[in-house]
C-alpha cells in the first residue's frame, strides 16, 4: 500500500507551523498499525489517500516524480496541490502503474541520451518539472511522449555545453549554465512542435 499523509510540522525559519507531506509505503496487512503509531506520534497527523496492493518500487517512482518538493529524508515534502492532485486522479493500483512505466521510459531515455549527465539530481529533476509542463496541458500518455521526442531530438553540441559546464569550479554557475541551456532546447522544442502553454 502506498499512503499520502498531512502533517503539522515546526519550521525553524519561519518561526512557525506548517503542513507537510509523507508518501509512504506498507504491507496493506500493517497499514493499520503504521497509521495509528503515526497519529500516536504527532495527533495532527491525517491519513488522505491510500492506494491498496501498490508496490515499494512505485513508491520509489513517486519519490523520483516529486523530488522537487522534497524536504526531509526520502518521504517528506513541502504541501503542494500538485501532490494532492496527483493522489486524486491516481487512487487505483492499475493508474499508478501506468505512471510508473512512463517514468521508467522517461527515465531510460535520459540514459540512452545523456549517459553521465543523467547522474545528478537537479538535471533529472529539471526534466521532471517539463514533464509536469506537459502534463498541464493533455494527458500522460502523450505528456510522457512528447517529452521522450524532446529528449531524443536534443543536440550533440548542447549535450557537450553541459558537459563543459560541470567542470565549472562553481557550482551555481555550473547550475546556471545546465538549466538555461535545457530551457532553451525545450522550449525551442515546444515552439517546433506548435505546443503553447498558457
Amino acid at each position: 500500500m502506498i499512503y499520502l499523509i498531512k502533517s503539522a510540522s515546526w519550521n525553524k525559519e519561519k518561526n512557525s507551523f506548517e503542513f507537510i507531506l509523507k508518501i509512504g509505503y506498507t504491507k496493506d496487512s500493517s497499514a493499520q498499525n503504521r497509521f495509528s503509531s503515526y497519529v500516536n506520534h504527532n495527533p495532527t497527523s491525517e491519513i488522505l489517500f491510500k492506494i491498496s496492493e501498490a508496490t515499494r518500487r512505485q513508491e520509489g517512482a513517486l519519490h523520483e516524480y516529486f523530488k522537487e518538493f522534497r524536504i526531509y529524508g526520502r518521504e517528506w515534502y513541502e504541501y503542494r496541490e500538485e501532490i494532492i492532485e496527483f493522489f486524486k486522479s491516481h487512487i487505483t493500483k492499475d493508474s499508478l502503474t501506468t505512471t510508473h512505466k512512463n517514468i521508467e521510459q522517461i527515465h531510460n531515455a535520459l540514459i540512452v541520451k545523456f549517459d553521465e549527465i543523467i547522474i545528478t539530481k537537479e538535471f533529472s529533476r529539471e526534466i521532471s518539472i517539463f514533464w509536469k509542463k506537459l502534463l498541464d496541458l493533455k494527458d500522460e500518455k502523450w505528456a510522457t511522449s512528447t517529452l521522450i521526442k524532446f529528449i531524443e531530438c536534443f543536440k550533440k553540441s548542447k549535450i557537450n555545453e553541459i558537459l563543459e559546464a560541470k567542470s565549472e569550479k562553481s557550482g551555481y554557475k555550473k547550475d546556471e549554465i545546465r538549466k538555461a541551456i535545457l530551457n532553451e532546447q525545450f522550449y525551442q522544442f515546444i515552439g517546433k512542435e506548435g505546443i503553447e502553454f498558457d
